[in-house]
């Protein structure tokens, strides 16, 4: 080896030198293949019963312990051979299970989920992983104190993702909790959360005695160019790229006189896919003049904000879903969907409840936005971090 493959790319200030080559079996307490024994309780009843390591997590409890200390784990076998978590304290460990007991617990758990211990397993049905290969693995070490500073690292940047998916996904719950209560349940013409200065029942309407439908037109793949002269909506991006409010356009065309245009206020609907579920979804256009492809149903309406709208589809999929026809592809057509019942408060309440809905979306986003950045440090932090 080179001096210079001894030394990671990216390193903590004050850390010299190079990292010495050192199997795995030479640099840890233990590597082996659990040997427990154990009664199955899916319950802790108070300090008395211990945690039996599976392969993926704890499976259970048994009054007795067998190992105690410091534990990275794996399935032997299966799946899930590879992929690693950790436990510490007093614990027994099943026979599909291979583990490693150290006291440098982070750095080690650290190094393997970088180096990815699914490239020991071999096999194809049932690939598997022996504690015999994991023990002769060849790996280059710093001193205890960059190993300890490394493994805070990586261990403070889990705790920071973690804290940023609890968050996204409070605020999905949030979302959806809200969904329900904004708007009016089955029998209501009310919600239960309205907000303040707003009063009087929500007034039930048939789709199809307050609006107008249409459809796009097709759009080739010739039709697409990096430099065409109209952005465009196509009938894919209704399910892959945008939410209830379209809010950045994708995609560029060649101008056809042939073409269908949106106006302001636009709702598009897909049409078919191979499951309802996919159908009962609409998204907000707000600005005229964007071409809009095959198999996009278009409302447009005067009674009712496009966003409002939009969020409403998101909170009863349920009622669209019962509008939807056929057996293996899924339609739904203007003609179903006209016959959509739905309470409307005065546009000035349905546009609160979209800005709110809006803002929310806007907090989620920059949430999911944080999340995907950290995850990009780690992932980056791991290639260069480690030799």
């Amino acid at each position: 080896m080179s001096a210079r493959s001894r030394v990671p790319e990216l390193r903590f200030r004050g850390f010299l030198g190079e990292w010495e080559e050192e199997k795995l079996k030479e640099v840890v307490t233990f590597i082996g293949t659990g040997k427990s024994t154990f009664n199955l309780s899916t319950k802790k009843v108070g300090n008395k019963l211990y945690p039996v390591l599976g392969s993926r997590a704890v499976i259970g409890y048994d009054s007795e312990y067998d190992y105690l200390g410091n534990f990275i784990l794996t399935a032997r076998v299966g799946e899930n051979a590879g992929k690693l978590y950790t436990y510490s304290g007093k614990v027994k460990i099943s026979d599909n299970t291979v583990y490693i007991q150290t006291e440098n617990l982070d750095y080690f758990y650290y190094f393997l989920t970088k180096f990815d211990l699914s490239k020991l397993a071999f096999g194809t049905g049932q690939p598997l992983i022996k504690s015999s290969e994991l023990s002769n693995l060849k790996l280059f070490l710093p001193n205890k104190q960059e190993q300890t500073k490394i493994g805070n690292y990586f261990q403070n940047l889990d705790k920071l993702i973690e804290q940023k998916e609890k968050k996204h996904q409070k605020l999905g719950q949030l979302k959806k909790a809200m969904l329900e209560k904004m708007f009016p349940k089955e029998g209501a013409t009310t919600p239960e959360i309205r907000f303040q200065g707003f009063s009087g029942e929500w007034e039930e309407k048939r789709l199809g005695d307050i609006a107008i439908f249409t459809k796009g037109k097709g759009i080739s793949k010739a039709d697409i160019t990096h430099d065409g002269k109209m952005l465009c909506v196509r009938y894919g991006e209704l399910y892959t790229k945008y939410n209830e409010v379209i809010s950045i356009l994708y995609s560029k065309t060649n101008s056809d006189i042939n073409m269908v245009y949106s106006e302001e206020n636009d709702i598009l609907m897909p049409t078919s896919d191979v499951t309802p579920t996919g159908l009962a979804t609409a998204s907000a256009l707000s600005q005229s003049g964007i071409v809009l492809g095959g198999d996009i149903l278009i409302i447009r309406s005067h009674e009712i904000i496009n966003r409002f709208f939009s969020y409403f589809v998101k909170g009863h999929k349920a009622k669209i879903i019962k509008l939807v026809s056929g057996t293996t592809v899924f339609h739904l057509y203007a003609k179903d969907i006209e016959n959509l019942y739905l309470h409307l408060p005065k546009k000035a309440e349905q546009v609160a409840i979209a800005n709110y809905f809006q803002k929310l979306d806007h907090l989620i986003d920059l949430q999911n936005q944080e999340l995907k950045k950290l995850k990009n440090i780690k992932k980056a932090s791991l290639a260069k971090m480690f030799v």
